[in-house]
């Protein structure tokens, strides 16, 4: 790696941890799959681009993999500005959005676990005003940033 890890995320695939996402302190960003990833036989590679190795991922393959579970350029400005974060660091939405990504990945900080899978009954539907006020919020607000959609806690 380049330099100092700055910060770290843990990557988070069906409830197991996959590995880690860094970024140093130059910008560059890493990922590294956990040994106990790399030694079970069904976990998979997260993409054909990075497949299972020991060995880190440098930042331009970690910017085209993991950039690509952020929203495309319009989207990602909105919600970037709504969490007050720089469009153009996929770290830092990646962070700021946690679980909420294309793809079955959540990027959550160490110690941090994403919540159980559902169980049982589904979640009870929306009302009907509910969901058009839902809908009508949208595009101001893409994902709900900022207002208890990705990124809140």
């Amino acid at each position: 790696m380049s330099g100092d890890i700055l910060d770290r995320l843990t990557v988070w695939s069906e409830q197991r941890i996959a590995g880690e996402l860094a970024i140093d302190r130059g910008g560059a960003m890493h990922f590294t799959y956990a040994l106990a990833w790399l030694e079970n036989p069904s976990a998979r590679a997260l993409s054909h681009a990075l497949p299972k190795q020991e060995e880190a991922f440098g930042d331009a393959l970690c910017k085209a993999v993991f950039g690509g579970l952020l929203p495309e350029e319009g989207q990602r400005t909105a919600i970037a500005r709504a969490l007050g974060v720089s469009p153009d660091n996929p770290f830092r939405l990646l962070a700021a959005l946690g679980g909420d990504v294309a793809g079955a990945l959540a990027f959550l900080p160490d110690g941090e676990a994403p919540p159980p899978a559902p169980e049982g009954e589904p979640a009870d539907p929306l009302a009907e005003d509910a969901l058009a006020d839902l809908i009508g919020r949208l595009p101001r607000v893409p994902m709900l940033a900022g207002e208890g959609g990705p990124g809140s806690a």
